[in-house]
């Protein structure tokens, strides 16, 4: 092991939806995703965590120990749905930090109310093959969850397991947090 390599057991990569349709469901995804949040202290309190958030744009909203982090307190909401764009640069992003930190379980968590209508960078055949490659290559575990969908007919196209694919009423959307924490919590196991 070179010098500049650090070995982290876990890390969880949430990816979650902010964009316009999520303004309906926002008090519920809050309360999910807090609750989500202290299940992931409780169970996993080792693992490092990163928050990205995205519409039409790109945010990283936290990353570091899952101890240390805060929820929000708001879910903001605005912009179009970029999918493809949000997983091909959460990848470009993590993966010179992973090159040195060598997570030994990565576990990438996606949360949608909308289907892809915004992308740019990234196109279906780009994502699919980064995700066959980080699943096949390095193990990681892909889950999408997706509301008032058929999530298995936008999964399959991007290279997510059926039995990693969840779909959920938006107008249950703490339901749908604890499908996405249960998912996250197996993948972890």
């Amino acid at each position: 092991m070179g010098e500049s390599e650090i070995f982290i057991m876990k890390e969880i990569i949430c990816i979650l939806d902010k964009s316009g349709s999520m303004a309906a469901c926002k008090e519920d995804a809050i309360g999910g995703f807090t609750s989500f949040i202290d299940k992931m202290k409780e169970k996993h309190p080792d693992a490092n965590i990163t928050v990205v958030w995205f519409d039409d744009t790109y945010e990283i909203e936290y990353e570091g120990p899952v101890l240390k982090y805060e929820p929000p307190l708001t879910w903001p909401t605005c912009g179009m749905t970029a999918l493809l764009d949000v997983i091909g640069k959460t990848f470009n992003h993590v993966n010179p930090r992973f090159s040195k930190e060598k997570p030994e379980k990565v576990v990438m968590a996606i949360l949608t109310d909308g289907f892809e209508n915004a992308s740019k960078e990234f196109n279906t055949t780009i994502i699919n093959d980064l995700i066959t490659e980080h699943k096949n290559k390095y193990g990681w575990e892909v889950i999408f969850l997706a509301a008032d969908q058929d999530a298995w007919d936008t999964a399959r196209f991007l290279g997510i397991d059926r039995n990693q694919t969840f779909s959920y009423s938006s107008s249950d959307t703490i339901k749908g947090f604890d499908i996405y924490t249960q998912a996250v919590m197996e993948s972890l196991s």
